[in-house]
Parts: C-alpha cells; structure tokens; sequence
C-alpha cells in the first residue's frame, strides 16, 4: 500500500510525475489543459458515451464533441461504436484518485488527500479480490444486463449489443450451462468456455443448439482459453461468433466492468 501511494500519488512518485506530464501536454491543444482534463476526468469515471459526457461536463453535445476530436486527434482518446474510450486503466484510476483528489485539496501532502486515496486504493483492490471469487458465467449475464443497444468494434467488426428483454441462466438438456437471452428481434445463446475450444465442442454447442424450437439470432462461444484452428472453421460455418479473452475484456472495459484475469 505504502509503495503504490509513493508512486501514484506523493509529488514526487515516478507515475505521479509521468501522469502529470501527460496532462500537462494537453497545453498543445489549447492555452488552458482545464475543458481537456476535465473530459477525460469524465471518461475516467464511466462516462463513455457522448451525452453522458456531456451531461458530466454540463455542456452541449457539439462542443462536447468538438473537444472529443481534439483528444482523439492527438492519440489520447479512441472510439469504439458509441463508446469514447481512454484506454489506460491506470491513468483513468490516477485521474479519478490522484488528480481529483488533489484538485480539491489546497496542500495535498499535509491536508487530507493523502489518506483518502488509500481508501480508494483498499477498495479497489477489494472490488478486484471480490471480482475474481464470482462465477464467470454471472459475470458476463451481468455484462449483458449492460446493454443499451449499443455498438462496439472488436477486431475491427462493428458488433450490436441489444436491451435484452430477458436474461437467463440454467441448464439445458445436454452438458451446457448457457446464458439465454430474448431481445425484440430474437434470441442469443451463449456458453463459456474455459479450456481450449475443440472440434468436438463446437458439434456439441451445434447439437444443443438444435433443441430449440424458436430460432437463435446469435450463437456465441466465449472462448477464455482459445480456440483449435479447425474447430474455429467449423464455427465459421454454423455462423457461431467467437469471443476470445481479448475481445471479451475489450467490452468489459468499455462496460466499465472487471477483466477477466484466467
């Protein structure tokens, strides 16, 4: 605890330099760094979509916009569907622990800055233990809980995340534990994977698929461990989306929601 505080937060700690000065070069964009800072304090706190953004800066969704472009166009922010995203989640903890912090304390070091910032950090630290004790297939219905119709980009693919008007999970006749969610359009089936996804999976998950009468708008397998090349083929085929670790905590980062540590 000791060590991240000197680091992250004292004046003179080596990633509390290192933030700084990447706030501080925001001054290229502009003679005050203050509108910048504050949009990405915003996104820092959840705030990923435009009107949110705005909302948290109280400003208007063009002049919102207008900054959002600036920051994209030095490389600071990205976008991904609907979302704007800072990438770094150790600035973004930085900016919502550190910088906020001290912005409202006069003199940090001596005031009362420096205490409720390991607070955070406890809490944080708490959230990631708790994180890792839950089952990995609640984790990702409370992901899906998050959808708004919303579009994201993984690999490059644009991917529709609807309001599902029903969420379950239960047991189907075979040996899957899926997640079953109904939208106004259709139905998504969904099983994770923990281990290598095989040929003999992707047949399993197809057979299961078949005792349903109403038809599966989209087949996902969550594949944590990856995924054989033929079996991939094959899930090609039956037109079976997968998701793999890195586009799995692609959105949940973008949900602000923990990774998935395997």
């Amino acid at each position: 605890m000791e060590a991240l505080t000197e680091t992250l937060f004292s004046d003179k700690g080596l990633l509390n330099l290192h933030f700084e000065f990447e706030l501080r070069g925001l001054l290229r964009l502009g003679r005050e760094i203050y509108p910048y800072a504050r949009t990405l304090l915003a996104l820092a706190h959840g705030r990923a979509k435009l009107f949110q953004i705005a909302a948290y800066l109280g400003k208007k969704g063009p002049e919102t916009k207008k900054t959002l472009q600036r920051l994209m166009a030095e490389g600071i922010v990205s976008k991904s569907g609907s979302f704007y995203v800072l990438s770094d989640p150790l600035f973004r903890f930085w900016l919502r622990n550190v910088y906020q912090l001290k912005e409202r304390e006069l003199s940090p070091e001596r005031g009362g800055a420096r205490l409720p910032f390991q607070n955070c950090l406890a809490s944080e630290i708490r959230r990631i233990e708790e994180g890792d004790q839950k089952d990995l297939t609640a984790r990702l219905e409370s992901l899906f809980r998050e959808f708004r119709n919303d579009v994201v980009e993984v690999n490059q693919k644009r991917v529709s995340c609807p309001a599902f008007l029903e969420l379950a999970t239960r047991p189907t006749n075979g040996r899957f534990f899926p997640i079953l969610g109904r939208t106004s359009q259709g139905r998504w089936f969904c099983q994770v994977f923990r281990d290598v996804i095989q040929e003999g999976d992707v047949a399993g998950f197809s057979e299961e698929l078949k005792r349903f009468r109403r038809k599966i708008q989209r087949k996902v397998m969550v594949a944590l461990g990856g995924i054989e090349l033929n079996a991939r083929l094959m899930a090609q085929e039956s037109k079976i989306q997968i998701w793999d670790l890195e586009n799995l905590n692609a959105v949940l980062d973008l949900y602000g929601q923990l990774k998935v540590m395997p």
